[in-house]
């Protein structure tokens, strides 16, 4: 009796990911595709401000390889529930004023290429795959930005009322 054991990409166990917020896990599931398995540390609608977790979400985050936050600060309680060896990333840069980094198609470019670039270093066999999500990202980015300069353009130079100031660096971006 001879068993004969073929890795086959397609069947490979997902890299297990961990975000900590729904729009970093939007973007992060689009690069990593079928290679990660990404799990929303607080769910959508709820207040980060004022969540803490459930037992059931700290046991989830026991196998993760992979954390991405948006700042020490904002997120960075989470590493008390994540692994030794998670490898923590926070995506906000020093010349971003707001934490809302996601808010803009420039934002969601470079948070998709930071996400890229951990994970092709992270697991460099999935690189290829990474790369060409990527890709396929920005290209959706590209488009968004098109519509949005087209509906924007009548409007260009109104002022609006925002609500927060997440939304300075899209007004900015668009002319508002």
């Amino acid at each position: 009796f001879i068993l004969v054991f073929v890795t086959v990409s397609g069947f490979a166990k997902p890299i297990s990911i961990a975000v900590s917020v729904f729009p970093l896990g939007s973007i992060v599931a689009q690069v990593a595709g079928i290679e990660g398995r990404v799990e929303t540390v607080i769910p959508p609608f709820a207040n980060p401000h004022h969540f803490f977790p459930t037992p059931s979400t700290a046991v989830k985050l026991q196998n993760t390889a992979v954390f991405f936050g948006v700042t020490p600060e904002f997120d960075g309680w989470i590493r008390k529930f994540l692994p030794e060896t998670t490898k923590v990333v926070f995506l906000k840069g020093p010349d971003q004023p707001n934490e809302h980094i996601w808010l803009y198609p420039d934002g969601g470019r470079r948070i998709a290429r930071d996400v890229a670039e951990t994970l092709s270093k992270t697991f460099p066999d999935k690189a290829g795959v990474f790369k060409r999500n990527l890709d396929k990202f920005l290209n959706s980015m590209d488009q968004i930005n098109k519509q949005l300069v087209a509906l924007l353009a009548p409007v260009k130079g109104a002022v609006f009322i925002q609500y927060h100031p997440a939304w300075d660096n899209f007004a900015a971006r668009y002319g508002l």
